[in-house]
């Protein structure tokens, strides 16, 4: 009997551990690097179905998923004469995110000269596609998009949806793509890929659905508002009105293939800029303090801004590290000081699992003193568990209304 209850004991203790195990770390082909491109193309194997979450780089990347047999392949924008960094992980479902693989990619138009005249490999990139048309405006579900550019690339274009083409050996492409429909408006990227792998930068343009306007109802028009705050991954999702009331406020966005990744976590520069906005912040302009936060990076402002205003510190080593993932003890704290909050300090009351004496424990005892966040039904708060996209846009339309 003592046996079998040691065995019960034992297997209640590896249960949880079992099921929040780590999922596969992927495989990744290293790309080419150095390069003279504005952009790369990452790809690799995982299991069939993963999520694959990217990191690093000047944009934010949308996570893609990969195919019935593993494969995935994610094209990421490069930071012009600069070596750039990016974390590359895999998720499948009831597991926690991989071990990161880092990707470098040197861009250099001098030491990709230099490489091809050593090698004789071809490291530079087609030149950017010209485009026949800069904006439309059509009433059909779909367009072509036409243009020329260096023969027999692949055309790549992404946007709301993404297709592919050929550019033919008169150096002409035709490719159609589907648009979101009647009164919406879509941009597309479009870029030329060479057969050694090099992408060249962007040419963009924007289609829009025409529609008939119409005298509505407020019901009418309630329900078309509703329509154009749709993001396919949102609905039914338990934080599906937070995001429509943020997206609404123009607060926050999806992914540029139309979704919003409501259970994606959220790295330390998605998070002030959400916060920013979402509290009115007048963002201007700055210098960098942190050696890992460039010039050209998306969020220089609101990270330069946010230091300057208190909201966030860096690290001893002198970095801000805005693609980290940031946990729910670091998401609060940034929240609460970006609205304004006087936290004081008072610990309680407080979760199960936050005691007096952790740093974050004013913060997390003030949200939950004024309805802002509840923590789980256990009564713990998890402050060490990364925070979801969702639950950030659950704690910011809280506070906003």
């Amino acid at each position: 009997m003592k046996k079998f209850l040691a065995t019960v004991f034992l297997l209640a203790i590896l249960a949880p551990l079992a099921y929040a195990s780590s999922s596969p770390v992927p495989s990744v082909t290293t790309p080419n690097s150095p390069v003279n491109s504005a952009k790369a193309t990452i790809s690799g194997t995982s299991s069939a179905g993963a999520k694959i979450i990217v990191t690093g780089g000047p944009y934010e990347i949308a996570p893609i998923y990969a195919d019935s047999s593993g494969k995935f392949s994610v094209t990421v924008a490069l930071i012009q004469e600069s070596t750039n960094l990016f974390h590359i992980q895999s998720q499948v479902t009831g597991s926690d995110p991989s071990v990161e693989v880092d990707v470098t990619i040197v861009e250099s138009d001098v030491e990709a000269a230099e490489y091809e005249t050593a090698t004789g490999n071809d490291r530079t990139a087609p030149g950017a596609p010209t485009l026949d048309e800069s904006s439309a405006e059509v009433s059909t579900s779909t367009y072509t998009i036409t243009g020329s550019g260096e023969a027999k690339t692949s055309v790549i274009i992404s946007g709301t949806n993404d297709a592919t083409g050929t550019v033919d050996e008169d150096g002409q492409f035709s490719v159609e793509i589907a648009l979101k429909g009647s009164g919406e408006t879509d941009t597309f990227s479009v870029s030329l890929k060479d057969a050694a792998g090099n992408v060249s930068s962007s040419s963009k343009i924007t289609v829009i659905g025409s529609s008939t306007v119409t005298e509505t109802t407020e019901e009418s028009s309630e329900t078309s508002q509703s329509e154009e705050i749709s993001f396919p991954d949102a609905e039914g999702h338990w934080a599906e009105a937070y995001i429509k009331t943020l997206y609404s406020k123009g607060i926050i966005g999806g992914y540029s293939n139309g979704n919003f990744g409501p259970d994606d976590p959220v790295t330390r520069a998605q998070i002030l800029k959400m916060a920013l906005l979402a509290f009115n912040h007048t963002v201007t302009a700055g210098t960098s303090d942190f050696s890992d936060v460039l010039t050209d990076a998306w969020y220089i402002d609101y990270v330069t801004y946010a230091k300057s205003q208190s909201i966030v510190d860096g690290y001893s080593d002198g970095n801000f590290k805005p693609d980290n993932y940031v946990d729910r003890a670091g998401a609060i704290k940034i929240i609460l000081l970006a609205g304004g909050k006087d936290v004081g300090t008072a610990t309680s009351p407080n979760f199960s699992d936050v005691s007096s004496s952790d740093w974050f424990a004013t913060y997390t005892a003030y949200a939950k003193a004024n309805g802002i966040i509840g923590g789980y039904s256990d009564g713990t708060y998890k402050g060490g568990q990364n925070i979801s996209r969702a639950e950030v846009a659950k704690i910011l339309a809280v506070m906003i209304e």
